[in-house]
């Protein structure tokens, strides 16, 4: 944690004029990103409401009791819409910043939100990363896939992990994407579907 996530506004005109543009596309820029879900212009509000239904659906209506809980998978705990945390955040009870014994049922809601738009960020600066210009030049329900593929999959950076649905998605071939999509994972020795894998179906290739 605490590397800055946002650009200030002067930074922002910054970047715009080395890239550019005019001041006067500065407010179209705002209102654009805005619209998207104040994240990027790839993650927009029916991407978020997917993952908060998918990671933590009670959570929304902001009951205090469902924002922290042991991880399915084992490990430690998840807090919000499946922010999982990781030892330092463990040991300081801190996420971004948000100290974890101030959570409220008054707070809840705003804190998970705000938590998963700067982990959606985080996790779409993973896959640029990775794949630079082959993902940025994805449409927005491929890169939507592959966030929350990135999101959710332990090691999906990694060339060996769904090597066949990135090739798939990468290649725009639907057909082995239906193929390749499902996740699984192992409980007393038995291999499971999540539940997670009829949700993602829906949302992304029933359209």
């Amino acid at each position: 944690g605490g590397k800055r996530e946002n650009l200030n506004n002067n930074e922002m005109q910054n970047a715009l004029e080395q890239s550019g543009a005019s001041t006067a596309n500065l407010s179209e820029v705002f209102s654009t990103a805005a619209q998207a879900s104040e994240i990027s212009p790839s993650i927009d509000k029916s991407f978020e409401t997917y993952i908060k239904d998918v990671e933590n659906e009670p959570l929304k209506s902001g009951n205090v009791k469902y924002f922290r809980h042991k991880s399915k998978e084992g490990g430690l705990d998840t807090i919000g819409f499946g922010h999982k945390l990781t030892k330092e955040e463990q040991k300081t009870n801190k996420v971004y910043d948000y100290d974890l014994s101030t959570i409220t049922k008054d707070n809840v809601k705003k804190i998970s939100n705000d938590i998963l738009k700067k982990d959606l960020q985080k996790t779409e600066q993973i896959l640029i990363k990775t794949h630079g210009d082959k993902f940025v030049n994805l449409d927005n329900r491929r890169k939507q896939m592959l966030i929350d593929f990135q999101f959710n999959v332990r090691n999906f950076k990694n060339k060996d992990v769904f090597p066949l649905f990135k090739e798939a998605l990468f290649t725009g071939n639907e057909e082995e994407m239906e193929k390749q999509y499902k996740r699984f994972f192992k409980s007393n020795g038995e291999t499971k579907s999540l539940a997670r894998n009829k949700f993602f179906k829906k949302y992304f290739l029933n359209k």
